[in-house]
């Protein structure tokens, strides 16, 4: 074989390789391009997924937030509701203090004809009149200014003023000697300072002016109740549940008593 034919063999030879060579290469680039496609179609998957994710999750957010804003609403009005319902509540207690003080008035008044209504045969019946009209006069200026002294202290009590407050209690009390409530406050303010003994004593001071007077009777279960004595404040308990029913503070004290092994019936 000549040099010339082996040359061209040679030639040859390195055509069929270099044909190989581009052949492998298409391969592994189509095989490189396929790989890459796929790559980016789960990569585009997972960004449309998470797109998705983040649309869900920001309705979701706006959700949240609406339902945030409504339950603030409510809070808001459910304060309103109770800011109401205290003014009602308190509105209440000054008209039930005032009819207190109207029906205590009326019971010394009655008191008072009854006494005079005796000697009604050594007195002229204009003389009975006059009379008469003193008592309804003078018990009605009188208690209506015991009351306003009372109603004070009581605003001194809520301004935390106790000082003040013992003063327009006394001077109801100077006022009006028969009118209960003022004792039964100074009894609270001696319950406030743990003076327990003096909270019975002024509470029963109370009661000697008006038998049925709740707040005095209850105060009397809380003082034995502080000092110990859970038989005494169940009795008392119970003349407070029989003057006041379903009073919150009373059905409290019955539901303590409870729990130590005491009833407080009524």
């Amino acid at each position: 074989m000549t040099a010339t034919e082996n040359l061209d063999a040679i030639l040859e030879q390195a055509q069929r390789r270099n044909r190989a060579a581009q052949r492998r290469n298409l391969v592994l680039n189509g095989v490189t391009l396929l790989a890459l496609a796929g790559l980016f179609v789960g990569a585009l998957f997972i960004v449309q997924s998470a797109h998705s994710k983040v649309e869900r999750a920001e309705s979701r957010l706006s959700e949240l937030r609406e339902e945030t804003q409504q339950l603030s609403r409510t809070k808001d009005e459910l304060r309103q509701s109770v800011a109401e319902l205290n003014h009602k509540r308190q509105a209440l207690e000054q008209d039930n203090a005032k009819l207190t003080q109207q029906n205590d008035s009326l019971s010394e008044t009655v008191a008072q004809v009854q006494t005079i209504a005796e000697n009604e045969d050594d007195l002229p019946s204009a003389e009975v009149v006059d009379s008469l009209k003193s008592v309804v006069l003078k018990t009605e200026s009188k208690r209506d200014s015991a009351y306003e002294a009372w109603k004070q202290g009581r605003a001194a009590v809520l301004a935390k003023d106790q000082a003040a407050a013992r003063r327009f209690f006394e001077k109801s009390i100077e006022t009006d000697q028969s009118y209960a409530p003022p004792y039964n406050s100074l009894g609270s303010i001696a319950f406030a300072n743990k003076d327990y003994d003096a909270t019975i004593a002024w509470s029963a001071r109370a009661l000697q002016r008006r038998p049925s007077y709740a707040p005095a009777l209850f105060n009397t279960a809380l003082a034995h109740e502080k000092k110990g004595n859970l038989a005494e404040a169940a009795r008392w308990c119970t003349k407070a549940d029989k003057a006041r029913p379903k009073w919150t503070s009373v059905t409290s004290m019955k539901k303590r008593l409870a729990k130590k092994g005491v009833n407080c019936g009524g």
